[in-house]
């Protein structure tokens, strides 16, 4: 028996005692939901009516379904009938109806409102009727213990954070109709493990799957051509994943903590690689990055700890601040020509790193560049650099100390009177010139004349 059921045999027992004072409403207003309020108007020409008994609400007449009248007593209803000719449910109709478990919905619905089933934590299942054509945002977001949805074909879309928080919800299809999957579609939905997505979708959504920890793989339509910002963040089981050529642009974090995700091929259309697009993917092993792109932003590969190699190309011009620090098997780099500044805390932390190759294009590199890179032991910095940022070799970070190390026995290659010898100096760090063209050439010459001279020498004695 419900909260309300005892109140209403407390005052019948009131009654019947006589000689007791009876309340005025307006004093217990505030525990006991009137008559009239289990009952009334629900839109223009839609009315419903709650059985107490049964707890069970219906919902009558034609046309649309107004927004919750119903919210005083929502946690007492446990099951819904919608009858044939309501055609849509409105926005927050079922909002937070906690102990909502059963719900029957007519096949004239054609719409389902934003929130309509928002945090309705008990419904394990719902059959979603054949005419439904729009799901809105977070029409059923939170709903915790919903294991089982089939999305009609007739239905074109679907809402921001439609299905968002169901953590109960393992497989979903989505109707070929559908042209994009909005942001946060199914955000946090952890028992996720297989979705289908239709050949006609062209867009995936900001934060579509992010937290989808269950989800070990999705393909992607041939037609997608943005995969917003956060994507597929902490995808943690996401062991593969295609990226088809038709892909444009990839948002800043979209592979984010995938630590699963072991090989990954760069569509040849993507021309920058966003902000930490796969940083923390500790799995992967293997990357493609095309001749498209030119910039590789903000720690785009940070901390990809199993990478051993990658191939920059030299359509590159930008390695962004911290792209690939942390990536502690990397052992060896090439700096691709058109790139004139390396910075701050690029490689920082490349444990593994023994070779860097740095092209004369370079006039820069900053702070920390090379920072923490404990298997480097010597670089070759060109003449063309003019700027070498604090730390950038030969430097350790102790975290537990809070302070920078220097390196042992770090060698600087570089020509003289230049800002690798500068910088070498006052780190006191070995230098070693390197010879130079100009250099090299005037060798040629003495040894030239030295040889033009021995032979005239020789010529002359021959005549004598």
């Amino acid at each position: 028996m419900n909260f309300k059921k005892i109140i209403s045999s407390i005052m019948t027992l009131v009654i019947f005692c006589g000689g007791l004072t009876i309340p005025q409403v307006n004093e217990i207003s505030t525990f006991i939901v009137s008559a009239e309020e289990y009952s009334g108007s629900c839109g223009k020409n839609c009315t419903y009516s709650f059985d107490n008994a049964t707890s069970t609400l219906t919902i009558s007449g034609t046309g649309d379904m107004e927004s919750c009248k119903w919210y005083s007593f929502r946690e007492d209803i446990e099951t819904v009938i919608i009858n044939y000719g309501v055609t849509s449910i409105g926005d927050d109709a079922f909002y937070e109806c906690e102990s909502l478990t059963k719900i029957t919905i007519p096949d004239s619905v054609t719409t389902i409102g934003n929130e309509a089933f928002f945090y309705c934590t008990s419904l394990t299942k719902i059959t979603i009727p054949d005419n439904v054509t729009s799901i809105n945002s977070s029409a059923f977001s939170n709903c915790t213990s919903l294991t089982e949805i089939t999305i009609p074909d007739k239905v074109t879309y679907i809402g921001t954070g439609a299905f968002s928080y169901c953590t109960s919800l393992t497989e979903i299809t989505i109707p070929d109709k559908v042209t994009s999957i909005s942001s946060d579609l199914f955000y946090d939905c952890t028992s996720l493990t297989k979705v289908t997505i239709p050949d006609k979708v062209t867009s995936i959504g900001n934060d579509a799957f992010c937290y989808c920890t269950s989800l070990a793989k999705i393909t992607i339509p041939n037609k997608v051509t943005t995969i917003g910002g956060y994507a597929f963040d902490n995808c943690t089981s996401l062991t593969k994943i295609t990226i088809p050529d038709s892909v444009t642009s990839i948002g800043e974090y979209a592979f984010y903590n995938c630590t699963s995700l072991t090989k990954i091929t760069i569509p040849d259309k993507i021309t920058t690689i966003n902000n930490n697009v796969f940083s923390n993917c500790t799995s992967l092993k293997k990357v493609t990055i095309p001749d498209s792109v030119t910039i590789i932003n903000d720690g785009a590969f940070s901390s990809c700890t199993s990478l051993t190699r990658i191939s920059i190309p030299d359509s590159v011009t930008t390695i962004g601040e911290r792209a690939f620090k942390g990536c502690t098997s990397l052992t060896k780099i090439t700096i691709p020509t058109k790139v004139t500044t390396i910075d701050d805390y690029a490689f920082s932390g490349c444990t593994s790193l023994t070779k860097v190759t740095i092209s004369e294009s370079v006039t820069a590199i900053d702070y920390g560049a090379f920072s923490s890179c404990t298997s480097l032991t010597k670089v070759t910095i060109p003449a063309n650099v003019t700027i070498i940022g604090d730390k950038a070799f030969g430097y350790e970070y102790d975290e537990l100390a809070n302070n920078w190390i220097k390196l042992d026995d770090f060698i600087i290659h570089g020509t003289s009177d230049s800002e690798a010898e500068n910088y070498a100096l006052i780190n006191d760090f070995d230098f070693m010139a390197l010879i130079t063209k100009k250099i090299l050439i005037i060798v040629l010459l003495i040894l030239i004349i030295i040889v033009l001279g021995a032979f005239l020498v020789t010529t002359s004695k021959k005549s004598n």
